[in-house]
């Protein structure tokens, strides 16, 4: 896959090609780019947020706002491969930021 869009930069730029799992054979692991199902179209987003029993929930590593919560069927993919490899497409430590980005960025909407 093609990534088309600028929401996951430094990690993955406009044009970086992705190998993809289906999300059956590879599982997802928090801090995992994942392709899948948004309201707006398919999404390359990190995986931030995977509580047991609870909704799984994705960001762009751009991006201010988390992704709505996904629906076992919404995650289609893993990222298991990029090409130029400029940054890994697994890291906790991209995916915790990005969780307490989208966390102080709602934190502070709430006190405005």
């Amino acid at each position: 896959l093609t990534v088309s869009g600028d929401c996951m930069r430094p990690a993955l730029e406009p044009g970086d090609t992705v190998v993809l799992e289906p999300a059956r054979r590879a599982p997802p692991r928090f801090g995992d780019v994942v392709l899948l199902r948004h309201p707006a179209g398919l999404r390359l987003h990190r995986l931030i947020w995977r509580p047991p029993l609870l909704a799984w929930r994705t960001k762009g590593d751009r991006s201010a706002f988390c992704d709505p919560a996904l629906r076992p069927d919404d995650l289609l993919a893993t990222v298991v491969a990029a090409d130029p490899r400029r940054a890994r497409t697994r890291s906790s430590w991209s995916a915790l930021r990005s969780l307490a980005a989208a966390v102080a960025v709602r934190l502070h909407l709430r006190s405005a």
